[in-house]
């Protein structure tokens, strides 16, 4: 990202996904006031833009009091026009900044703002946490992340603690207010609320694997019943089968 020496950028609030910076993704963007914005920081901006975390994601129209006050700088990196005229886009999230005050909000936002400091208060506390953290991650990957496979790859590259933690918490599974991990400052909160979330699907997954087995236990037993009435049934078709034989053998008699 190029030195913006005013700290303006031009943002768009995105829905349904938290922007956590040493990750990209993609979203569609259709909003008129966004368009507006995804121009003009291709062309004024190098690509730069602000994502910004709508509180909402059901409304429709926004303001400034509608969004959350510390979001990403982001470096856009694909743009690809769609059928219904929206645009799929794809973003590099670069880092955090708090928003100090809102320039323009029409004909769309545009955003001063400051650094944003990860505060690193004990270095030894942090190293536990992270190898706890990188352990519990680890035994139990199928279950607490959605790409197991992108979170190795980044972890085995040899980048720094707060990198592994902003794609830990970017590929949790967990949905519940994944905000924190982006306004968080100190890091060894950040840390524990990874192990607050892998225990909680964990213990969603226990709940789960409980009602599969015990629905199925269902299923078996209904099976088995429904096996030993069709025997019954069967059995006793022979029988009356034998019955009806002998008394024809009686009349022939």
């Amino acid at each position: 990202m190029e030195e913006n020496l005013l700290n303006i950028l031009p943002a768009i609030a995105v829905r349904g996904i938290i922007p956590i910076p040493n990750n990209e993704f993609r979203i569609e963007v259709g909003r008129d006031i966004s368009l507006k914005a995804l121009e003009v920081a291709e062309k004024k901006f190098n690509n730069d833009i602000i994502l910004l975390v709508q509180k909402n994601p059901l409304d429709i129209e926004i303001t400034d009091n509608d969004v959350e006050m510390v979001g990403v700088i982001a470096k856009i990196t694909l743009k690809l026009k769609m059928p219904n005229n929206n645009y799929k886009v794809k973003f590099k999230v670069i880092e955090r900044i708090n928003v100090v005050k809102f320039e323009t909000l029409k004909p769309y936002f545009m955003v001063e703002y400051s650094e944003f400091k990860t505060i690193h208060d004990n270095i030894e506390d942090e190293l536990a946490l992270l190898r706890f953290v990188m352990t519990e991650v680890t035994a139990n990957a199928q279950t607490v992340l959605n790409t197991p496979e992108e979170v190795q790859r980044v972890v085995q590259s040899g980048v720094t603690s707060e990198v592994v933690c902003d794609v830990i918490s970017f590929y949790l599974k967990s949905s519940i207010n994944k905000y924190k991990y982006l306004s968080e400052q100190i890091f060894t909160k950040r840390l524990n609320y990874i192990l607050e979330d892998v225990n909680h699907e964990k213990q969603i997954a226990e709940i789960e694997n409980k009602i599969n087995a015990d629905v199925k236990k269902s299923i078996d037993e209904s099976q088995k019943e429904y096996y030993l009435r069709e025997k019954m049934k069967a059995i006793q078709n022979e029988l009356g089968d034998k019955a009806r034989h002998d008394e024809e053998i009686e009349k022939l008699r």
